[in-house]
């Protein structure tokens, strides 16, 4: 169980070293048009994910706000923030800070159900459908709300950034071993 639960966190965090490293090889020139791409590539698995949910309406709504939904905007984020780490670095932290401060807010429940992560409220009326519509489920109550998820595409995106560096396996080593042992220790 925990192998598969740690799944979707490698695949999002892979996803993020795979979008930086196509826009750490281009050359500064091309950056522009390198960024367009990536920007189109996202748009076309946002629209994938789209039809996923159009395809299995048993689980999906258009509402729902899937793994594809979420690399592909992921994507378009990092398209914009383009390499500047720092300012992705803070919308990491950020998203990671206001995540529990919206759930809370939104009074999300520990446990989401798929008829709640499809924008139902299962208590209410005849399946009344939650206020925020798409935006709730995209932001905190989908199966892969941009809070906290985007924080895993946008660390990988920092590691992908830092692997063309000559000292990356004792920086990412480093790292990792600090990051490993705070979420140990929390």
């Amino acid at each position: 169980n925990i192998l598969g639960g740690g799944a979707a966190p490698a695949f999002l965090m892979l996803a993020g070293v795979g979008a930086a490293l196509f826009l750490t090889r281009a050359a500064p020139s091309s950056s522009r048009a390198s960024r367009r791409v990536l920007a189109t590539r996202g748009l076309m698995i946002l629209g994938f994910g789209y039809v996923l949910s159009l395809l299995t309406p048993s689980w999906f709504t258009l509402r729902s706000w899937y793994v594809l939904h979420l690399i592909g905007a992921s994507q378009i984020a990092i398209a914009v923030i383009g390499r500047r780490r720092v300012f992705l670095a803070g919308a990491c932290l950020l998203v990671l800070a206001a995540t529990p401060w919206v759930q809370g807010l939104l009074a999300t429940p520990a446990h989401l159900t798929n008829l709640r992560m499809t924008g139902v409220d299962p208590m209410g009326s005849a399946h009344a459908i939650l206020p925020g519509g798409h935006l709730r489920l995209a932001l905190a109550e989908g199966q892969f709300p941009a809070l906290p998820w985007f924080a895993i595409f946008g660390w990988g995106a920092l590691c992908g950034a830092i692997v063309p560096r000559p000292d990356a396996p004792r920086w990412l080593t480093t790292w990792g071993l600090v990051l490993t042992s705070l979420g140990g220790a929390m």
